[in-house]
């Protein structure tokens, strides 16, 4: 029983850093929501060109980009937060949809990344202060409200 105490004495505080580390590589990176589009191909004559374009979105909380099919270059651009502009459905192209979605929740996404940065310091202060074990509990207790 001994053993099993000191491997996840040991093993617990190195997940739960992990996890941190995973959740705020993912905020800094712009590779969450991947989608794929059938878009009518208005240079379709019948014939030689496809009904069809691929188009590739790839988005995270900070840029969305799109790759047309047939082209290699990728178009980025940085996702405006405070846009004047108002979201109106596409029927034709959706992934303007994405940066919608993305500033009605980023404020979730940020909150309960700090919260789970609070739940893991406590955690932390309370697993190597030997003497402020309810450090522990609590840290554990904002570790999974944040989730």
């Amino acid at each position: 029983m001994g053993k099993i105490i000191s491997f996840l004495w040991i093993l617990t505080p190195i997940s739960s850093t992990i996890s941190v580390i995973i959740v705020w590589v993912a905020m800094a990176t712009s590779d969450w929501i991947r989608t794929q589009e059938r878009i009518l191909n208005s240079h379709y004559n019948g014939t030689t060109d496809q009904k069809y374009v691929l188009k590739m979105t790839y988005s995270g909380i900070w840029e969305i980009c799109t790759v047309t099919d047939g082209k290699t270059d990728i178009s980025c651009e940085i996702i405006e937060f405070f846009s004047s502009e108002s979201y109106y459905p596409d029927s034709v192209d959706s992934s303007q949809a994405i940066p919608y979605a993305v500033r009605q929740s980023v404020f979730f996404f940020i909150v309960a990344s700090l919260v789970q940065l609070f739940g893991e310091l406590g955690y932390l202060y309370g697993h190597y202060m030997r003497e402020k074990k309810v450090f522990v509990f609590i840290g554990g207790t904002i570790f999974i409200v944040s989730g």
